[in-house]
C-alpha cells in the first residue's frame, strides 16, 4: 500500500504551496529532524513501517515521521540578509534558543562583512556567492527563488531609502528589500518580512571609534575601559532623520520610516524587529542605577559597533520575540552563555517592553 505524494518529490525538490502538510519542506534522504523530537519520530517510523511494509520503508517512514513531528513541534524557516551585525544573532545559539522553548528552527543567511543591503543581492543575481552562505539553502538568490520561507529577516547599512550609484543602479534600502522579497513572496505569499532596526554606532565629538573586536571584552570575563567623552547613546539614537551622510540612517526615525515606506510598496507582511530600541531601554535602566554594575549600553559593544555576549542575547531576545510572537521574559540564558542573572532578566524586560505587536 503506497501512500499519495509520497514518492513525489526527492533531493533538491521543494513540495508546491498548495499542499498544506509538505508547505515549506525541503525533503531528502537525510531528513533534518527537528531538534528534541527523536523520540517522537523513532515511534512514528516505527508505526508507518509496521502499517506499510511496501517500497522504501525507511525512506518513508523517516520522511513521513519528520513532517508530523515537524508539524507537532513548532517549526519556523528563516533566512537572514545583513552583514556581520546580523551575524550578532549567533545561529547557532539562536536554533538552541528557539529548541529551549520546543520549537525548530530551520534557517539560511547570507552575510557579507561590512555590506549595505544591496550587495549580497547583487553579487548573487550575477551568479556569485560573496560572503557567507548555510548549506543547503545557498545564496540570497538561490534562497528566495529556490525554498520557502516564513520570514525574511533585513539589514539596513550604510545607505538611504534611495540612492542611486553612478550608473543609475538604486542602491537604495527600499529597492534592495524590494528584490530580496520578490521572489519570496511568489513562493510563499504569507511571508513576514522583518526590517532589522539595530543600534548607532560609538561615537566621540561625532566621530566613529575605530573598528577593533577585541578592543571591548564581555563585561562578565573583564573590559577595557570604554573610550572617553563617548557621545551620549540617547540622543545618537533619538537623533531626527536628516537624509544626509551624518549617522541619522541608524537612529530610530530612520528604521521606523524605511518600515513605513517598506509596507506601503509590497504586499508581504512588513514588521520591525525594535533591537535598538530594546537597547534604548535597557540604557535607561542602567543609568538609573537598576541594573548592576552597568551604567550604559554603551558596556555591551564588543568594538566600535559590535556587541559583545550580553549583546547578543539582547539581539537573540528580540529576534526570537519578534519571529514568534512571544513573550521573551522566561527565555534561557544557556545559549548564549550569560551568567549575570540580573543583567539577563534586565535585558528580556527590556526586550519584552519594545516587542511591536503584529503587524506593527
Amino acid at each position: 500500500m503506497a501512500v499519495q505524494g509520497i514518492d513525489e518529490f526527492r533531493a533538491g525538490e521543494n513540495p508546491p504551496l498548495g499542499d498544506p502538510l509538505l508547505k515549506g519542506r525541503h525533503v531528502d534522504r537525510s531528513v533534518d529532524l527537528p531538534v528534541g523530537s527523536d523520540h517522537a519520530v523513532h515511534l512514528l517510523k516505527l508505526l508507518y513501517s509496521s502499517l506499510f511494509q511496501d517500497g522504501d520503508a525507511d525512506y518513508n517512514g523517516t520522511m513521513v515521521a519528520s513532517l508530523l513531528a515537524s508539524a507537532i513541534l513548532p517549526t519556523t524557516r528563516a533566512y537572514f540578509v545583513g552583514n556581520s551585525v546580523t551575524d550578532a544573532l549567533d545561529y547557532g545559539a539562536f536554533e538552541r534558543l528557539f529548541a529551549t522553548q520546543g520549537r525548530t528552527l530551520v534557517w539560511g543567511r547570507h552575510t557579507i562583512p561590512g555590506t549595505p543591503l544591496f550587495l549580497p543581492w547583487q553579487g548573487a543575481e550575477a551568479g556569485r556567492t560573496d560572503g557567507f552562505v548555510q548549506p543547503p539553502f545557498g545564496n540570497s538568490f538561490q534562497a528566495m527563488t529556490g525554498y520557502d520561507w516564513d520570514v525574511l529577516t533585513l539589514e539596513p547599512f550604510d545607505r538611504h531609502e534611495r540612492d542611486l550609484n553612478d550608473k543609475g543602479y538604486d542602491e537604495g534600502d527600499l529597492a534592495s528589500a524590494l528584490r530580496y522579497i520578490a521572489p519570496a513572496f511568489r513562493r510563499n505569499p504569507r511571508l513576514r518580512v522583518l526590517v532589522y532596526a539595530r543600534w548607532p554606532r560609538m561615537s566621540v565629538a561625532g566621530k566613529g571609534v575605530v573598528y577593533d573586536k577585541v578592543a571591548y571584552l564581555d563585561k562578565d570575563r573583564g573590559k577595557s575601559p570604554l573610550p572617553e567623552g563617548l557621545d551620549d547613546w540617547q540622543v545618537l539614537w533619538n537623533r531626527p532623520y536628516t537624509g544626509g551622510w551624518d549617522g541619522t540612517n541608524e537612529t530610530k526615525a530612520y528604521f521606523e520610516r524605511l518600515s513605513a515606506t517598506l509596507k506601503g510598496a509590497t504586499k508581504a507582511r512588513v514588521e520591525t524587529i525594535p533591537v535598538g530600541h530594546a537597547m534604548a531601554a535597557l540604557d535607561l535602566q542602567m543609568r538609573a542605577g537598576r541594573v548592576p554594575g552597568y551604567s550604559s549600553v554603551w558596556e555591551l559593544y564588543n568594538d566600535g559597533i559590535h556587541l559583545n555576549r550580553a549583546g547578543s542575547y539582547l539581539v537573540g531576545c528580540a529576534f526570537y520575540a519578534a519571529i514568534t510572537r512571544e513573550s521573551p521574559r522566561d527565555l534561557s540564558t544557556e545559549p548564549y552563555g550569560i551568567p549575570n542573572d540580573a543583567l539577563a532578566r534586565a535585558i528580556r524586560e527590556a526586550v519584552a517592553r519594545t516587542a511591536r505587536k503584529p503587524g506593527a
